[in-house]
């Protein structure tokens, strides 16, 4: 098993590598800047002054707005908030979703290895959740794909209502928010276009004060469009409760409604929140995908 671990890495990094020197290389660049990220002092408040710099502590305490200085700085930091529920293992098609994600994540992290930029993850849903702080270097990203292939090829028994589900999203939130110091661009890899709670908005409006957030929600061509007629048998991913339900045109028409505008309301939330929301389905062109994502990232940048 460790074998066909370390031989995935190994491909990942050579697959990611020969496309970034071919597409990614100058488009990384223009997309992530970056804001100063070493802090400086701290001042009153001036007109224009960008809100996601305000010291809350300071400003509580002296009844008056004061921000953040920051001392420019050239690099960044990537950090990926990774799904490692089971509605990653879910797949119509010979690959899973968790490996385009992790296809996915290899591209924009050997991208910023070979910009000097740090990357760091915060790993959960499957009851093993794991920090690794961000660094730089080719090392530390094959260090966080090995963790990330070893547990999704040995996925733990966790069985989640949506109530349940909800909390903990709410908490790797706020962990994320207490854990960055620095301004960031924050990663969230996602098996399914979430429905929000109110705490779960709350707490994506707080760590986009000082962050970038950009959800990546990966998808199977079922899940968008459930060409499916007859009796099918289904496993929930949370619950691990079986259902059996006869599906015909009225059942594909209701359950794309339903799909249809879970995904719009995720999106629209986030655009609210001036953040892009990437999905990724697995027949897409992975390349495609995130060129037209640098795109769109520079325009936002300049």
């Amino acid at each position: 098993m460790l074998k066909d671990i370390l031989k995935k890495v190994r491909y990942l990094e050579i697959s990611a590598n020969n496309k970034i020197d071919s597409l990614f290389a100058g488009n990384y660049r223009s997309a992530f800047k970056g804001r100063g990220v070493e802090f400086a002092d701290i001042r009153p408040y001036d007109t224009g002054d960008d809100v996601r710099d305000i010291d809350w502590k300071t400003t509580s305490k002296q009844g008056e707005l004061f921000v953040k200085t920051y001392h420019e700085s050239r690099d960044n930091t990537l950090f990926f908030l990774i799904d490692g529920s089971p509605s990653l293992q879910f797949s119509s098609l010979p690959q899973k979703k968790y490996e385009r994600l992790l296809e996915t994540f290899s591209l924009l992290a050997f991208s910023a290895v070979k910009n000097g930029d740090r990357v760091g993850i915060l790993f959960y849903g499957n009851g093993e959740e794991r920090i690794f702080p961000p660094k730089k270097g080719r090392r530390n990203v094959l260090k966080i794909l090995k963790f990330c292939i070893e547990q999704y090829k040995n996925p733990a028994k966790t069985k989640k209502n949506k109530a349940t589900r909800k909390k903990e999203i709410t908490r790797v939130l706020r962990k994320v928010a207490s854990f960055l110091k620095h301004s960031s661009t924050v990663f969230w890899f996602l098996g399914e276009p979430l429905s929000l709670s109110t705490a779960v908005k709350k707490n994506i409006k707080i760590l986009r004060l000082q962050h970038d957030i950009i959800p990546f929600v990966f998808s199977d061509p079922i899940e968008d469009d459930l060409d499916l007629e007859g009796e099918f048998s289904f496993q929930d991913s949370f619950s691990g409760e079986i259902k059996t339900i006869q599906i015909d045109k009225e059942v594909q028409k209701n359950y794309q409604k339903i799909r249809t505008k879970k995904k719009r309301t995720f999106q629209k939330f986030f655009q609210k929140q001036k953040s892009q929301t990437v999905f990724i389905s697995a027949v897409d062109v992975l390349f495609k995908k995130l060129y037209l994502f640098f795109q769109q990232k520079q325009q936002t940048a300049t």
